[in-house]
């Protein structure tokens, strides 16, 4: 797959333990699955600006322990997602964006 034409994360097991910084933006990501990210557990930046994500998994993201930088920015994130699945984000976060540009 061609970076900008994504629509699932493609994840190699052999490199997943030693990944800190992960940019897929501007994909056609629509969901988020656990099994893609089972290994990332050194992951400090994940960068998923303008895809077209709506899901993610409850506790998806408790195993990232390390993560400080999340961009979730100008997806179509659904509102029930706070409670399920943002209060495991690590205490430690420096940087989270949720925010979305709505087009009419």
């Amino acid at each position: 797959s061609r970076v900008g034409y994504l629509t699932t994360v493609p994840v190699q097991r052999s490199i997943t333990e030693k990944i800190h910084h992960l940019n897929l933006a501007k994909n056609k990501l629509t969901e988020l699955k656990k099994q893609d990210f089972v290994n990332i557990v050194k992951l400090q930046v994940l960068n998923l600006t303008e895809n077209a994500i709506q899901h993610i998994p409850a506790r998806f993201f408790a195993p990232m322990k390390k993560l400080t930088v999340l961009d979730l920015s100008n997806n179509k994130l659904d509102e029930k997602l706070k409670d399920t699945v943002f209060k495991t984000l690590p205490a430690h976060m420096s940087y989270l964006d949720i925010s979305s540009k709505l087009t009419l």
